[in-house]
């Protein structure tokens, strides 16, 4: 018999919790993953952003360009909603490494740069962008 946790993979209500390679959102597919983070692309026709919501909570998207460079990582709270993206694009004329916060669902226009903490968390996705 296994000694593993038998509410593993349970929510606190006791149904099972996808993960995100589960449940990709409707209209994208996955390419693969990246330390368990699902790499999104559209569907034929489908929006090139990273979903607006998720039906999984705590869970992250990747967006890389045809080029496989990084493009933005969508992280999700308990409540669904994002709470932070980091970008990578051009702005005031040269490409910028950044973040925008989320405050009630809503993205702020604001561009904030990575703490050192938060660029060593997120370095391991976004390390190819310094490799052009």
């Amino acid at each position: 018999m296994g000694t593993g946790d038998p509410n593993r993979g349970l929510n606190t209500k006791g149904s099972k919790t996808l993960s995100a390679m589960e449940n990709i959102p409707k209209g994208r597919h996955a390419t693969g993953s990246l330390y368990g983070i699902p790499i999104l692309r559209p569907d034929s026709k489908g929006s090139n952003n990273l979903p607006r919501n998720s039906e999984v909570p705590n869970v992250s998207y990747l967006l890389y360009g045809k080029n496989g460079v990084f493009k933005q990582m969508r992280i999700f709270g308990d409540d669904n909603k994002p709470k932070m993206d980091i970008d990578y694009h051009i702005r005031d004329g040269k490409m910028s490494l950044h973040k925008h916060i989320y405050i009630d669902g809503i993205r702020q226009k604001e561009h904030i740069y990575l703490t050192s903490t938060e660029y060593d968390n997120y370095k391991k996705f976004i390390e190819k962008v310094f490799d052009e």
